[in-house]
Formats: structure tokens, C-alpha cells, sequence
């Protein structure tokens, strides 16, 4: 030891000393002697269980790490699909992991993550509290199969692949069953949350780890795998190609795989909704959620900087709503909020009181009974631990589901956990905000004269002409869309005069025979290929 401090300093040493000895006691927390600090300490952890109660969408994602066990060597991506093409082999090696000692612990209670794993090492308590736990381990089934069955998927052929391989070099089958079980292990341990002390750092395993670093295993595993590949790469160790792909592979791509599916930017490239606004919303997001976990993947330093950003974003937000004359709400509430994003499970436990005070004191949801129960949920959950908020969530997705109006893509990812926002889907307003919406905010008359063929016109000072003649149901949708016109004239993203029509700050030319020139292409007002027109003809009514 004395050897390590002076070749790598006390920092180092201190660290290993750390490691070791918990890889000694098998246990990452020191649980002090004051048994109300150990009680605050594992109700906070209760908030990352509560994040994972009946996730399917963290199932679903856990499905990424298939191809964690691809190489360019033995189970290079050739090698892979043909011992999958072996289906009775394939499906009996799946099995065996699937049923392995290693997959079968990992299914069992907490310990997949290192905050939950806290709470799986608890003492029992009294029924209610042996209760609760019971729920959370249920809860978090869905999540442990998603990574039970990814690592069997994507094991199972890197398995059969390194056994064949241990046999050609003179191994004999058991021998090399056991080998490369083993390995399966390791490979498994290092890519996917792990909560074993060797796989732990000293900042996960320390106090202020739990309030900083939740929901940072996996970013912080990966950050560690790219820096051991580089170091390797940069000093000759192992093969180049595997090192070279390890840095890209951790480093950036998983990342970024992960984040759009998290926040569902796909759904960008299969709607033909043209809403450039929240696209670029949507964008932004994904872009500030995929920086959130680069920099949390550093550690506290980079949780820190992550914390800083948000809460100068949430500062620069209001100063812009402020300069449009726009109202914030609660705008210290919001700053406290995006300051305290450096402890996620504090920062989950503060959203859910929020969003528990918004359905009980906005106009729109107040007198909601629905919502109402969707409030009660939220201080449960954010006081109690019970995740009650989840089982409304996952009602508003399903009541959100519609045959007729959404793809079958929508649809299914709804059922799975993404929100009808991500999906671009827009929800019906509660009753009570219909009740008390002001009649004749937008007038609608009989100006003069529709061309022929026009059914609907919106004018800048907010007023809408609709056709006579009109069946009800037609009515009702070309007012949907003259109000969508009416509502991009008010935001400045729509526009027009005598000579232009303007929209997204460009302008497109009228010709003398009332058309509009498109990409080179004379159109009639109202045509359907102009963007404009696209945008309104995607409200629902």
C-alpha cells in the first residue's frame, strides 16, 4: 500500500481501501449507528424503486444491451447470427442462462440496483414496512425480466460462440462451460446496472452517492469501459479493433441510442405532424437529456455542472417569457426544481408534490374527480413511497389509446409507457376546463362570400368565416382548422399581406391569379401541400 500511495497518490490508495473492503463484506452502504439517518436514507432510495414500479418502457430499453455482447472476435456480428440461425441450440443455451444461478439472483429482489439494493439489505421491520418492500420488489419485476431476457438473448449466442472456441483450443465440454459461464458473467456485470461492490465506485458507494448518483449506474459503468479502453488503446493492450469500438460503442453511441428512445425522438421521423415548434422542442429535450447523462456518467463533478445548466436553462426560459410580455408561474418553484435535478430521487419526490398541486389548484383540472385522485396519488407516492402516481399515469396512457385517430405505432407505445406528449399525440382537455372556456373568443361570421370550394378563412384580427351549408361534424372541423391558423397568426408563425404569405420567418410569393409559389410550385390558397395547411390539417377535432 505504502508502494500504490507513492506511485499513485492517497487518493488512489483511499480508493482501493474503499473497494476492497466491501468486496470483503459484500455490502457497498455503511450503515452508521444512528437508525434515523439509516430510515431517511433508505426513504429516499424508495423513490428510485417507486420511478421503476411496473416500467415496461425501462423494460423495453433494457432490450438494448442484446448487442453489448457482440465482438469483433469470436461473436463478431457474422458469428452471432449464425448461432442464432441454430434455433434448437440457440433456444436450449437461452434457457440455460435464462435459468442460471447468476440470472435467477438477479431476478430476485432489489439488488439489481444500487439504490434499491440498499433497500434489499434492510433490516425486516414491522409488516408494514416488509409490505412495502414486497410491493416494490413486484413493481420492479417487469424491468428485471426486460434485463433477464436481454441478457439471455444476447448472451446466448456469445455463449455457445466462446464455448466452441475454449473446446477448439483443447478444453473439454465441461471445462469450457464453466469458463465461459464465468465470463458470461463478468461481460454481463460490466454492461448492464450492477450493484456488486467491485463494479461500485467510491462515489456511488458513499452517502451523498445515493442522493447525486441515482439512476447514474449504467452511465457511470460505461464511462469507466471507455476510459479502460482507451488507456488500453493508447498503450497497445488487447485487440485494437475491440478497444476502438468499446469508445465509440460506450462512449457516445449507447448514449445516444438511449436517449432517443427514452424520449421518443423517433416519433419525429413516423408522424406526418409538421408542428416545427414542438419539434424543435422535442429536440431540445433529447439533446439536454443526452448531455444530462454524458456529464453524469463524470460523476459528482459532472452532476454538478449538469445541475448548474439546468438551472441556468430555467433561468433563461423565464427571462425570454418575461421579455414577451408572458406570464410565469411559480418561477423560485421552477429554479428550486431544475436546481435540485443534482439529486434525482429528491428531485422526484419535490415533481410529485408539484404536479400533486397543479391538479388540485389549476383551473382546468380542479374540478376534474379524475384528477383529483391523480393529486391524492402523487402526495402518496411522494410521502408514503407508494407508487400510485404510476397506476394513474399508465390510465392516462391507455385512455389516450385510439383506434382511429393514432398509428398502431402510437398506440403500442402508449400501452408501453411513452407519453401521449413524446408521441406527439394530442389528449383531450379535461371536462372542466371545456365548462370554463370563454364563448366567442374566436367570432365566427359570414364575412362575405367564400370563393367556390373554400369551406373556411381565417382573418388577422381573429375572426373565421365558414361556408353555409356545412353538415355539423364538417362544420365543427373546418372551425378546428381556421383556429389553428388563427393560433400561429397570434404566435407570429403565420403570416400574410397582399404580396406573401409568411410562415417559420420565411416567405412565399403570391402570384396575380391569387396563387402561392411552394418549392417552385403554384398553389391554390388552401392546397394541402403547403406547410401551413399541413399543420392545421393534423388537428383532431
Amino acid at each position: 500500500m505504502k508502494l500504490i500511495k507513492q506511485m499513485h497518490g492517497n487518493d488512489f490508495a483511499d480508493a482501493l481501501k474503499n473497494v476492497l473492503e466491501r468486496m470483503e463484506t459484500g455490502v457497498n452502504r455503511k450503515k452508521g449507528k444512528d437508525k434515523e439517518f439509516n430510515a431517511a436514507m433508505n426513504w429516499i432510495n424508495q423513490s428510485v424503486a417507486n420511478v421503476m414500479a411496473i416500467n415496461l418502457r425501462s423494460a423495453v430499453l433494457q432490450q438494448l444491451s442484446i448487442i453489448n455482447f457482440m465482438n469483433w472476435s469470436f461473436n463478431n456480428p457474422f458469428m452471432m447470427a449464425k448461432a442464432m440461425a441454430n434455433v434448437p441450440q440457440f433456444s436450449n443455451d437461452f434457457i440455460e442462462l435464462w435459468n442460471s444461478t447468476f440470472l435467477t439472483e438477479r431476478r430476485g429482489g432489489l439488488k439489481i440496483e444500487i439504490n434499491t439494493a440498499d433497500l434489499a439489505d434492510s433490516e425486516p421491520g414491522n409488516w408494514v414496512l416488509r409490505t412495502h418492500k414486497k410491493l416494490l420488489e413486484l413493481g420492479f419485476k417487469p424491468t428485471q425480466w426486460g434485463d433477464s431476457f436481454a441478457i439471455s438473448f444476447g448472451g446466448a449466442s456469445w455463449y455457445r460462440n466462446k464455448i466452441n472456441q475454449l473446446v477448439n483450443q483443447g478444453m473439454n465440454e465441461a471445462e469450457a462451460k464453466e469458463q465461459a459461464m464465468l465470463e458470461f458473467q463478468e461481460i454481463a456485470e460490466t454492461s448492464q446496472q450492477s450493484s456488486r461492490p467491485d463494479k461500485i465506485s467510491r462515489q456511488q458507494a458513499s452517502e451523498i452517492g445515493r442522493f447525486i448518483l441515482a439512476f447514474a449506474n449504467t452511465p457511470l459503468q460505461y464511462a469507466r469501459e471507455t476510459k479502460k479502453a482507451t488507456l488500453d488503446l493508447i498503450n497497445g493492450r488487447g485487440d485494437w479493433k475491440t478497444n476502438a469500438s468499446k469508445i465509440v460503442y460506450y462512449g457516445a453511441l449507447q448514449n445516444i441510442i438511449f436517449s432517443g428512445l427514452q424520449s421518443a425522438i423517433f416519433s419525429l421521423l413516423l408522424s406526418d405532424n409538421d408542428d416545427d415548434e414542438k419539434a424543435e422542442k422535442q429536440l431540445g429535450y433529447f439533446a439536454n437529456g443526452l448531455l444530462d447523462g454524458f456529464l453524469r456518467g463524470m460523476g459528482y463533478s459532472g452532476a454538478v455542472i449538469a445541475a448548474l445548466k439546468n438551472l441556468g436553462m430555467e433561468y433563461y426560459d423565464q427571462y425570454q417569457k418575461r421579455k414577451a410580455g408572458k406570464r410565469v408561474y411559480d418561477p423560485a418553484l421552477g429554479l428550486i426544481q431544475a436546481g435540485l435535478t443534482i439529486s434525482p430521487p429528491v428531485s422526484k419526490k419535490i415533481g410529485d408534490i408539484v404536479e400533486a398541486q397543479k391538479f388540485e389548484n389549476w383551473r382546468q383540472y380542479k374540478d376534474d374527480p379524475c384528477y383529483q385522485g391523480f393529486a391524492i396519488a402523487n402526495y402518496t407516492a411522494a410521502i408514503a413511497n407508494v407508487p400510485l402516481d404510476r397506476a394513474f399515469k399508465k390510465a392516462e396512457n391507455l385512455k389516450a389509446i385510439d383506434m382511429d385517430k393514432n398509428a398502431a405505432w402510437q398506440n403500442i407505445l402508449l400501452s408501453l409507457g411513452w407519453s401521449p406528449y413524446q408521441l406527439g399525440i394530442e389528449t383531450k382537455k379535461p371536462a372542466s376546463a371545456k365548462k370554463k372556456k370563454k364563448k366567442g373568443t374566436t367570432p365566427i361570421f359570414k364575412k362575405e362570400a367564400l370563393p367556390e370550394g373554400v369551406l373556411g378563412k381565417a382573418h388577422k384580427d381573429g375572426t373565421i368565416q365558414v361556408a353555409p351549408g356545412l353538415s355539423p361534424a364538417k362544420k365543427k372541423e373546418v372551425i378546428a382548422h381556421e383556429k389553428k391558423h388563427i393560433s400561429d397568426m397570434k404566435s407570429g408563425k403565420l403570416g400574410y399581406d397582399a404580396s406573401n404569405v409568411y410562415w417559420n420567418g420565411n416567405k412565399y410569393p403570391r402570384t396575380p391569379d391569387k396563387k402561392i409559389i411552394y418549392d417552385g410550385v403554384a398553389y391554390d390558397e388552401g392546397h394541402k401541400h403547403l406547410p401551413w395547411e399541413k399543420s392545421a390539417n393534423n388537428i383532431k377535432v
